[in-house]
């Protein structure tokens, strides 16, 4: 908490100094030249004040702790005095405090001075620029218009150079600050369980008090930061709807690159810091202290009730259900929000504008609701069963007590429940939608324009028909860009749900073979029918999207070949685009999810089950 914070900052300091001085001479000269009154945000920076000031609560008590620490009878030194020791450690944490203290003001301070910055020059785009004339026949005022537009984007250019470096040096400050605020949050948590003081781990109420609130404030900071982005940009979009229509072309240009600017604040670009943060971190460190806890204090015989190799290789398996695929879930939550959002906006708009009716596929999400109201019934098992798993009178705790474990490992365990529910819901409901849209717009360009005369001599009728085309294209490409982003996330879903489903399969497979209950590996039959059916399922909705996928394009191969032939440019680069999709699922592109993963995940679990029941039998034959 003192070290890795204090270097990552310190570092960042030294590696990007130019880029600092950069940031602070760009930033200053815009706020001269704009005349910005900062508005937004200015509560964040006085909560930011705030926590410094606990923060120095937090380093007098630090500083009276370590006097207290150093003053035990029993503590000897070789090389320094006694007094030059605590100087230096009272240096130390000032200057790892300073570093924290630092990293808050410069996320925050520049977070809300470049914020403000960004609106005000995006109002005088919009009042300027957008609602301006450009067709004045008067030379002076067309150049000086001209002049002005100059300056404009080389504020935007410099604006724009100022929040890369933000981004940048931002994301590492954010690192180093939330894992300041986790490891305070383990202290605490630690503290609660724990009631032996232990030298130099300080409980003070105002550290407590920083470890609630500083991990709130950030992730609200981050929250602020993306949302007013993004309603900046949306401000600016429905401007230019408004807007008159547009002829000068560098203004065009502005507005079509303005929307692709995607600011807001990462951990060093691992995740995005919003809400979402606040019980990722919970979740991470609760798993972390409470199995180091639970290994530390004690062998895997006393938690399996078992000394058999075989059954603790089992455990080890089938442990690694809960945290494998919940992690893959949840750092694509994590990396892909963005995505994720652009994913379901453009989504419901293609819905609405294609009044789409969703036939093809509900059994299938019919079904998946079934195998989550299945894994509901499970999760009330394995939290049955831990608790217990628990209750064994050799089991020991150092830092938690039993209650408290048994709380924590229900919720890991409905933690990791509803990431694979949820990833169940994602991979069919929108697979299912996607499959449904992509075939409405298909069936629409087959009808209409496949079959259309765009030779008619009416300008009226072939404008409307082109205005038609041009709908379609949009649409087609916001498809498109759909399916990609359901295959980037969906293929890591799946690879999740997968493992998820083939670990479950050798759960029962080890039941069956294994006469002997062991502690923590619940056996039941709601567990046993979801190891049979998810495989099945999964293997069968990645065949049926596929197959329909390619249907699909067959159809609209045949309209073509029964249609008049084609004189429309537009229409037959259309038509070779479509005809090279290729919608499917796959495990995270290691190999496609149809009818061939049943054999292939069975021939991976076998070689396990070979290796296990030797063993099993090898240990049964020295009792």
């Amino acid at each position: 908490m003192y070290v890795i914070p204090d270097t990552l900052i310190r570092l960042t300091q030294v590696f990007c100094t130019s880029e600092l001085k950069e940031l602070v001479v760009t930033l200053s000269s815009l706020v001269e030249q704009c005349k910005t009154k900062i508005i937004q945000g200015t509560g964040f920076v006085v909560a930011s004040f705030i926590l410094i000031l606990n923060l120095c609560l937090v380093l007098f008590a630090i500083w009276e702790d370590d006097l207290n620490s150093f003053g035990n009878p029993n503590f000897k030194l070789t090389f320094f005095t006694e007094k030059a020791l605590i100087l230096v450690y009272i240096i130390g944490d000032a200057a790892s405090f300073s570093m924290i203290m630092y990293a808050y003001l410069f996320v925050t301070t520049f977070g809300v001075v470049i914020l403000n910055v960004y609106e005000q020059l995006m109002e005088e785009f919009d009042v300027n620029y957008l609602r301006g004339d450009f067709s004045i026949e008067s030379k002076e005022i067309a150049w000086s218009l001209h002049k002005s537009l100059d300056e404009f984007t080389k504020q935007l250019f410099a604006l724009k150079r100022v929040m890369d470096i933000y981004s940048k040096i931002g994301s590492i400050y954010i690192l180093a600050l939330i894992y300041h605020s986790a490891v305070n949050l383990f202290r605490l948590l630690n503290a609660i369980s724990n009631k032996n003081e232990v030298s130099f781990l300080i409980n003070s109420m105002a550290l407590n008090v920083y470890c609630v609130v500083s991990l709130v404030y950030i992730a609200y900071f981050g929250n602020h930061l993306s949302q007013r982005a993004q309603e900046i940009k949306e401000n600016i979009l429905a401007a230019n709807v408004l807007a008159e229509t547009l002829s000068h072309g560098k203004i065009s240009k502005l507005l079509s690159w303005l929307p692709t600017w995607d600011w807001k604040l990462s951990a060093f670009e691992m995740c995005a810091v919003n809400h979402t943060i606040i019980p990722t971190l919970v979740i991470l460190f609760l798993f972390l202290c409470i199995s180091s806890d639970v290994l530390t204090s004690n062998s895997l015989e006393v938690v399996l009730q078992s000394s058999k190799l075989s059954d603790h290789i089992t455990f080890a398996l089938v442990y690694s259900m809960y945290v494998i695929p919940d992690t893959l879930i949840r750092l694509t939550q994590g990396f892909c929000t963005s995505e994720l959002k652009e994913l379901v906006v453009t989504l419901s708009s293609l819905v609405e504008q294609c009044k789409t009716k969703i036939i093809q596929g509900t059994g299938f999400v019919v079904v998946s609701f079934i195998l989550i109201l299945n894994l509901s019934f499970i999760l009330y098992e394995v939290s049955e069963d831990d608790s217990h798993g628990f209750a064994n009178p050799n089991f020991k705790l150092t830092y938690f007590n039993h209650k408290l474990l048994t709380v924590i490992y229900v919720f890991l365990d409905a933690t990791s429940y509803t990431a694979i529910m949820n990833a169940y819901l994602f991979v069919t409901t929108f697979g299912v939608i996607i499959l449904n849209v992509y075939e409405q717009l298909v069936k629409k360009l087959g009808v209409i324009y496949l079959r259309g005369d765009f030779e008619t001599e009416s300008k009226a009728v072939a404008w409307s028909q082109s205005k038609w085309l041009d709908g379609c294209t949009k649409q087609l490409f916001a498809l498109r860009r759909v399916m990609d982003i359901y295959s980037k996330v969906g293929g890591i879903y799946i690879l999740a749900i997968i493992y998820h489903s083939a670990v479950n399969l050798f759960r029962l497979l080890n039941s069956i073979s294994n006469q002997n209950d062991v502690a923590l590996l619940v056996n039941s039959k709601a567990l046993n029918i979801f190891s049979v059916v998810s495989l099945g399922f999964i293997a069968y909705f990645g065949n049926f999207l596929s197959k329909r996928s390619q249907e699909i394009k067959q159809n609209i191969l045949a309209t073509h070949v029964l249609a008049r032939p084609l004189r429309h440019d537009e229409i037959s680069k259309l038509l070779c685009w479509i005809l090279t999709w290729d919608f499917k699922l796959s495990a995270f592109d290691m190999c496609d999810v149809t009818h061939a993963i049943i054999p292939t995940v069975i021939s991976s679990i076998f070689p396990c089950m070979i290796l296990i029941f030797q063993l099993r039998l090898s240990e049964n034959e020295e009792i």
